[in-house]
């Protein structure tokens, strides 16, 4: 299974790297033909990969979607669910502090697998770790959550790289999302 998850990671992040356009918004059609849509009717973008419906259907049938942005020169990509951007499930954002302030570190739990680098999505605000920043053993006391809270009873001590906001989503697009067919 390891090799299989190898190979669609490749694809997957070799689609984004050549496709993903300055705008944000992708040029996909080809792998999709979907595309994620905010409340206003503006395209967030173009779809590169689905996640099976989980209560929350939409016309084409499935509930979570991954577009690739590029933001200068760095590509990433993010998972769009009905009200918001998404952390990969692999990804937490850890915090030295107790409340989810300071500086903040990326677990990521499959770095030997990543072509493009980990994304953490928190409040529709997307951190990443800046090129070839090695990881450091950091004592974690508290875990930001997808929806901006913060959860303090949790606890890690290892390894994880420094991180930093990359882009607020939540300025340029507006949910409710929606996937439709192009």
């Amino acid at each position: 299974m390891n090799g299989l998850r190898r190979i669609l990671s490749g694809v997957i992040g070799l689609a984004m790297a050549c496709w993903a356009t300055a705008a944000g918004a992708q040029t996909l059609e080809l792998l999709t033909g979907l595309r994620v849509i905010d409340s206003n009717g503006q395209l967030v973008g173009d779809v590169i990969a689905v996640g099976p419906a989980s209560g929350t259907s939409t016309a084409a049938g499935i509930s979570t979607a991954v577009v690739a942005f590029q933001k200068g020169t760095r590509v990433f990509a993010v998972a769009v669910a009905k009200q918001g951007f998404q952390s990969d499930p692999a990804v937490e954002l850890w915090f030295e502090s107790e409340d989810c302030t300071g500086a903040a570190f990326i677990r990521d739990l499959r770095l030997d697998l990543r072509l493009l680098p980990a994304v953490a999505a928190i409040d529709n605000v997307v951190y990443v770790a800046p090129v070839n920043r090695p990881a450091t053993a950091i004592t974690g006391l508290s875990k930001a959550r997808d929806d901006g809270t913060c959860d303090t009873n949790s606890g890690y001590g290892g390894p994880a790289v420094p991180v930093v906001p990359l882009e607020d989503l939540g300025a340029r697009f507006t949910p409710p999302f929606r996937i439709r067919r192009r």
